[in-house]
């Protein structure tokens, strides 16, 4: 069987659902109907309307199980920008671990109702690197608590002006200039996805990953300025 690997620039504002009921949901936004020949994906993980960048979207199933289950410990990295100044001990408060609020939910029922799980609990440890200024920062989460990384900055009475996804799992926006931009992933970023497969302890199928190549991405681009590179401090939690 075939299956389709892509990695997507989401804009601010696009919202990560198959449900092409809700406007700018993200399959018409891409317009990846039109450009896969019938072929359906659905995105891996969610990123919230507000935040922006990497979504990688597949049509095998397995690799959601794989990535997305909490024992998977896969890396998310983000961009931050807040509205107040933070300080170190906001910093170290949040890499070590900080109390938060969030809500899980199950899959539908039959009758199209979600059930809800309300957990107040610590985060994991994590990784933060310092920005330019006291007002941006780089966080890289194993977690994806709902709305992990505004609740954290929230729980510190941080504001978060911008949300940014640069990488997960190993992949990055590499290749992608800009908001609304997607690709095919190269046989570097399949290699990660395969081993990820691969690895899964509880994949007992046997079966082999074909990996599908598929048209370009739309045609139109967008300039972006690169910011710099922020390795001024690093915060590191405790393991």
């Amino acid at each position: 069987q075939a299956f389709i690997y892509l990695k997507y620039w989401k804009p601010k504002k696009v919202i990560c659902t198959t449900d092409r009921s809700i406007k700018s949901n993200i399959l018409d936004h891409g317009k990846f109907g039109q450009n896969l020949h019938g072929v359906r994906v659905f995105p891996l993980g969610r990123l919230d309307r507000d935040s922006t960048g990497l979504i990688l979207l597949t049509s095998d199933g397995r690799l959601g199980n794989s990535l997305l289950r909490p024992s998977s410990n896969k890396e998310k990295t983000y961009n931050v920008t807040l509205r107040q100044r933070y300080t170190m001990a906001d910093l170290d408060a949040m890499a070590n671990g900080i109390v938060i609020s969030s809500t899980w939910y199950r899959d539908k029922r039959r009758d199209g109702s979600r059930s809800q799980i309300d957990l107040t609990t610590k985060t994991k440890p994590c990784k933060i690197i310092q920005g330019e200024n006291r007002y941006s920062f780089q966080i890289t989460i194993t977690e994806g608590r709902n709305r992990q990384i505004r609740r954290m900055c929230q729980a510190r009475n941080l504001d978060v002006k911008s949300l940014h996804r640069i990488a997960f799992a190993g992949i990055t926006l590499n290749g992608l200039n800009g908001p609304g931009e997607w690709r095919q992933l190269d046989k570097d970023e399949i290699a990660i996805l395969r081993d990820t497969i691969e690895n899964k302890s509880d994949d007992d199928s046997g079966k082999k990953t074909t990996f599908h190549k598929m048209t370009q991405s739309p045609s139109s681009t967008f300039s972006f300025s690169k910011s710099k590179t922020r390795r001024r401090i690093i915060k590191t939690g405790n393991k």
